[in-house]
């Protein structure tokens, strides 16, 4: 029986090795914890003030709390020393002598997912499965006309499963490149079947689509779909976050 594409092994953090290729998957809850703040930037802490509903703030604490945590494991030094430089559409990326550290972070619902490495550039996605009635419609709106029809084919069945695993493809590689939606989704086609998902095409200007690996990312809860962009050789490897203490 062959491999299911999306499978990845999720360990402890407490298993995490440093290595220059490949890329490391992390995910984990994201939920508050007293104290969390203190990782944080005076600016970050702002920021999180100003969110209207405090569960979003928390959620914004959590998740860069988080992301500190871990990517100063990987450049050694405080959480609350690094510094981050952002791109013209807002993608953060470390400052200096550890700019050689990529990252990209992700976050739905009540989890983050977190995708470094020193090999090459990522971008990664998660998506909470939601209830939602007009996915056709959206997908008409986002999705380019290929993706769109393959989409409908799947039948109300399939048709949940479907969107989300494309949207976090589609996502992925947007977050990658740092454009956000200012570059259209409608603008490029990614292919889920068969095998392994994969760029079609693309208007992004001198990129080329066989460029990328996009990976469908199985996680270890229920209810979200994920994915992964990069163009990475070396292996994958996952860990589960630990919470802080």
């Amino acid at each position: 029986m062959r491999a299911d594409p999306g499978s990845v092994e999720w360990g402890a953090a407490a298993n995490w090795n440093p290595r220059d290729a490949g890329v490391d998957l992390w995910c984990g809850d994201l939920r508050y914890s007293p104290g969390d703040e203190r990782v944080l930037t005076v600016a970050e802490r702002q920021r999180a003030d100003r969110f209207v509903v405090r569960a979003r703030g928390e959620s914004f604490i959590a998740g860069r709390s988080a992301l500190r945590r871990v990517l100063a494991m990987y450049v050694g030094g405080e959480p609350r020393d690094l510094s981050f430089d952002y791109g013209p559409h807002g993608k953060p990326s470390l400052c200096g002598d550890n700019a050689a550290v990529r990252f990209n972070l992700s976050h739905s619902g009540d989890k983050f997912v977190l995708a470094v490495s020193r090999e090459c550039e990522v971008g990664v996605d998660i998506e909470e499965l939601r209830a939602e009635r007009r996915l056709v419609e959206i997908g008409k709106r986002f999705f380019a006309p290929e993706e769109h029809a393959r989409m409908c084919a799947t039948g109300p069945e399939g048709l949940s499963d479907y969107f989300y695993r494309l949207w976090a493809c589609k996502e992925a590689y947007l977050k990658l490149h740092g454009t956000g939606f200012s570059f259209p989704a409608s603008d490029f086609c990614v292919a889920l079947e068969p095998g392994t998902p994969r760029l079609e095409w693309t208007r992004l200007q001198e990129d080329v689509p066989t460029r990328w690996r996009m990976e469908r990312i199985n996680l270890p809860f229920e209810g979200y779909r994920a994915a992964l962009c990069s163009e990475r050789e070396g292996e994958l490897h996952a860990f589960v976050a630990a919470s802080p203490t």
